[in-house]
């Protein structure tokens, strides 16, 4: 019987399969069929079974190791495929299992030491939990106490599992540091970054700023900070720079930065060139002083500028008491027409008080003051002016909202300068981008402030929104959203850092 002959396509592909058949992988992984026969090639290639390219990553390094390939060569292939994260996870985590020398073929010192630097390099930025994980393990078990700079940086990148307690980051500086704090492990990573194998300095100064923003989230309110700080000081210029103005904003306005955005703050703050800002630290350091220890409880950097002007224009306030405060801030708000928000429902949304009565619990003394110079501004015939003024061209702009800084002038007034957002921070007509303008100039501002006029009638949107309330948290300022009501008003809603839940008290409505 005459059988039918198989097409040249046909017989081409039994060739190339009978080919890849042939070639076997001996090494770490065993026997296995590769594609092409030659590792390298087979390591790089996406279109090939991720389990494929794992053999070829041990493949790779066995050849290297046994010395049938040039194992610099080898070795720099296996770096450049860890470095490329689009690379699935289990060709990465195996070619750092060769690279330490964990998957057959010892590594030499010299390599080691390498691949201890370049793992040291990735983590800051690495968005694999099992990558991070793998490095960490290596570090704690090989006391890499100089990667501390980088654990921290990779720390210091939020997620919402695990959580911060549960991070395998912590756990490895809990190894590296035996007995001592994590929260203060963190700290010495912010005072002296640099170690003695030498960082770059751009490097070294992400790692501090890296370290701060995780010391916002393991210690919110600042008091583990506020302890450190009090500590004595470095001799004969031996601590950085950044160390001596916290030490300052600690001892003369009584405020510790939490956040990095807030660190920055204090700097700007500190800054010597800035000649309105030595003026306004003295006079506002000279308020501060004459507080009590109750008015001081819960005080934030925000707080320095509500006392500075109440001690120029209010200074019955500053020897008020919380209480008293809080009464004469009920009785302005009685009566007044508000509204609350609708737009969202779940955390952050719909259902968070918005009254003085729901919000009393979580104000301290230095935000009921603030409130109260707050609503002082928002009094004032200029500034609502502008507010109307600067919500008409807002509405007209649907690239983006608008938004500014409110804040005092000269003499007693105040003012609201808008920044429009810059061309390439216009993120639609919901959402609000400060400019770095505006952060740089908000130094003395009593309150940043934004707008949801989207439409004349926008009362489902009276409020913050959870964008908002991080904001507040990120660069710890005090803040008011005015919202379009109807043609002619306004409402107003004060918030502050605090969560997405935080305090927001609804001031009521404002009339043209």
């Amino acid at each position: 019987m005459n059988r039918p002959r198989p097409s040249r396509a046909v017989a081409r592909a039994i060739v190339v399969l009978s080919i890849a058949l042939s070639s076997v992988v001996v090494g770490c992984g065993g026997s296995h069929p590769l594609a092409t026969g030659d590792p390298l090639t087979d390591m790089r290639d996406a279109a090939l079974p991720v389990s494929t390219r794992e053999r070829a990553v041990e493949q790779a390094w066995s050849e290297a190791t046994g010395g049938q390939r040039d194992r610099t060569a080898v070795r720099e292939a296996l770096k450049r495929t860890v470095w490329q994260t689009g690379n699935p996870q289990g060709i990465r985590l195996a070619a750092i299992r060769c690279l330490l020398g964990r998957a057959g073929g010892d590594a030499t010192p010299d390599e080691r030491a390498d691949t201890r630097n370049m793992l040291r390099l990735l983590l800051p930025k690495e968005p694999d939990r099992a990558v991070i994980a793998l490095v960490c393990r290596e570090a704690a078990e090989g006391g890499w106490a100089e990667a501390a700079p980088e654990i921290v940086r990779s720390w210091s990148r939020f997620t919402v599992e695990p959580p911060d307690n549960a991070r395998v980051e912590r756990e490895t500086l809990v190894r590296l540091f035996p007995g001592q704090d994590p929260v203060r492990t963190v700290y010495n990573v912010f005072v002296a970054p640099i170690e003695s194998d030498g960082m770059r300095k751009d490097l070294a100064e992400r790692a501090r700023s890296d370290a701060w923003e995780l010391l916002g989230r393991l210690d919110p309110d600042g008091s583990r900070r506020a302890g450190f700080l009090a500590e004595p000081a470095v001799p004969n210029g031996g601590e950085p720079e950044i160390l001596t103005v916290l030490r300052r904003v600690a001892r003369d306005l009584k405020a510790v930065p939490v956040t990095g955005a807030q660190l920055d703050w204090a700097r700007s703050l500190s800054d010597p060139s800035l000649k309105s800002n030595a003026s306004w630290w003295s006079e506002a350091a000279r308020a501060i002083a004459g507080l009590t220890h109750e008015q001081l409880q819960g005080w934030s950097l925000r707080h320095a500028e509500p006392a500075r002007w109440a001690a120029a224009h209010r200074p019955e306030w500053l020897g008020a008491s919380r209480e008293q405060l809080l009464s004469e801030l009920g009785s302005r708000l009685d009566g007044r027409k508000t509204w609350r928000r609708s737009a969202e429902t779940g955390e952050g949304g719909a259902g968070i008080g918005e009254t003085l009565a729901e919000s009393r619990t979580g104000l301290c003394w230095g935000d009921a003051l603030t409130i109260l110079v707050i609503d002082e501004a928002m009094a004032d015939p200029a500034v609502r002016a502008a507010f109307f003024e600067q919500a008409e061209r807002d509405r007209r702009d649907t690239s983006t909202e608008y938004g500014g800084l409110l804040g005092p002038t000269v003499p007693g007034g105040f003012a609201a300068i808008l920044y429009e957002p810059r061309p390439t921070q216009r993120a639609g007509d919901r959402r609000f981008i400060a400019s770095d303008d505006m952060i740089r100039d908000a130094d003395l501002s009593l309150a940043h402030y934004h707008f949801h006029v989207q439409s004349t009638r926008n009362a489902e949107y009276a409020g913050p929104g959870p964008g908002d309330m991080e904001f507040a948290d990120r660069y710890g300022r005090s803040c008011i959203v005015l919202t379009s009501i109807a043609d002619g008003i306004l409402n107003a809603d004060y918030y502050q850092p605090g969560g997405i839940r935080g305090v927001r008290i609804d001031l009521g409505e404002i009339r043209r």
